[in-house]
C-alpha cells in the first residue's frame, strides 16, 4: 500500500514537473519575443516558477515525505526518490543559471556589437560631416584668399597709381620750387649787389666826412699844441722870471739875515766883553724876522 502511495507521489510530482516545463517553454517564448521588443505582459495576479524552483518545491516535499516516512515502509525509496528530485533540481538550477548566463553574454555582445556599429556609424557620420566641414572650411578659406588676392591686386594698383600721383606732384612742387629758389637767388643777389652798392657809397661818404673831421682834428690839435706850446713858453718864462726873482729875494734875504747875524754877533760879542753873564740859545729855537724865519742849531741860526 505504502509502494502504491509513493507511486501516485511521484506520478504527481511528475505530472507538475512536465506542466512547469512546458510553462517554462512559453515563458521562454516570451522571453525571446521580449528581446525583440514585443513581450507579452504577464498577469500579476499569478506567479510564474520557473522549472528548476518547481523542481527544488518537489525536491522539498519529496525530502520532507521522505523525513515523514523514515522508519516506516518505502522509507528507502522514499529517500532515494528524493535524492533523484534533488540532484534534477541541482541540474535545472545549473542548466537554468548557464542559460541566464550564455542569455546575458548573448545580450552583452549584442549590446557590445550594437554599440561599436552605433559607434562606427558615429564616427563614419562624424568623419563625413568633418570631410564635408573641411570641405567647406577649404572652400570659405579659397574664397577669402581670392578675395583677400583681389583686394591685394586692388590696393597694388591704387598704390602705384597713387605713387604716380605723388610722383608727378613732387616733380611738379620741385619745379616750383626750383623757380622759387631762382627768383630767390636773383632777388637776393640783386639785393646783394644794391646793398654793396650803397655800403661803398656809405663808406665812401663816412671817409670823405673822416677825412673832414681829422683834418679838422689835425688843424685843431695843431692849434691846441701851438697854444699849449705858446703858454709852456710862456709859463717857462714867468717861472724862468719868478726863479731869478726869488733867487735874487733870496741871496737879498740871506744877505741881510748874514748882515743880521753879523751884527747880533758883534753885538754879543761887545755884550760879552762887557759883563761876565752868558745866555744859552736852546738848539731848534725859531725867531722870526721880517717875515723870515730862522733856527738855532747850536752855533748860528739858519733860514728855515
Amino acid at each position: 500500500m505504502n509502494q502504491k502511495i509513493l507511486t501516485g507521489i511521484f506520478a504527481g510530482l511528475l505530472l507538475s514537473t512536465s506542466s512547469v516545463l512546458a510553462a517554462d517553454d512559453d515563458r521562454q517564448q516570451h522571453f525571446d519575443m521580449g528581446n525583440m521588443g514585443t513581450q507579452e505582459e504577464v498577469p500579476q495576479a499569478e506567479e510564474v516558477k520557473s522549472p528548476a524552483q518547481e523542481a527544488r518545491e518537489k525536491a522539498t516535499l519529496a525530502r520532507k515525505y521522505a523525513d515523514e516516512m523514515k522508519g516506516k515502509e518505502g522509507a528507502k525509496a522514499a529517500r532515494l526518490k528524493a535524492s533523484e528530485l534533488e540532484a534534477e533540481a541541482d541540474r535545472l538550477e545549473k542548466a537554468e543559471a548557464e542559460k541566464v548566463r550564455l542569455e546575458q553574454e548573448k545580450a552583452q555582445a549584442e549590446a557590445e556589437a550594437e554599440k561599436v556599429r552605433l559607434e562606427q556609424e558615429k564616427a563614419q557620420a562624424e568623419a563625413e560631416a568633418e570631410k564635408v566641414r573641411l570641405e567647406q572650411e577649404k572652400a570659405q578659406a579659397e574664397a577669402e584668399a581670392e578675395k583677400v588676392r583681389l583686394e591685394q591686386e586692388k590696393a597694388q594698383a591704387e598704390a602705384e597709381a597713387e605713387k604716380v600721383r605723388l610722383e608727378q606732384e613732387k616733380a611738379q612742387a620741385e619745379a616750383e620750387a626750383e623757380k622759387v629758389r631762382l627768383e630767390q637767388e636773383k632777388a637776393q643777389a640783386e639785393a646783394e649787389a644794391e646793398k654793396v652798392r650803397l655800403e661803398k657809397e656809405k663808406a665812401q661818404a663816412e671817409a670823405e666826412a673822416e677825412k673832414v673831421r681829422l683834418e679838422k682834428e689835425k688843424a685843431q690839435a695843431e692849434a691846441e699844441a701851438e697854444k699849449v706850446r705858446l703858454e709852456q713858453e710862456k709859463a717857462q718864462a714867468e717861472a724862468e722870471a719868478e726863479k731869478v726873482r726869488l733867487e735874487k729875494e733870496k741871496a737879498q734875504a740871506e744877505a741881510e739875515a748874514e748882515k743880521v747875524r753879523l751884527e747880533k754877533e758883534k753885538a754879543q760879542a761887545q755884550l760879552t766883553q762887557d759883563t761876565t753873564t752868558v745866555v744859552t740859545i736852546p738848539v731848534g729855537t725859531i725867531r722870526s724876522e721880517g717875515g723870515r724865519k730862522f733856527r738855532w742849531n747850536g752855533s748860528e741860526w739858519k733860514r728855515m
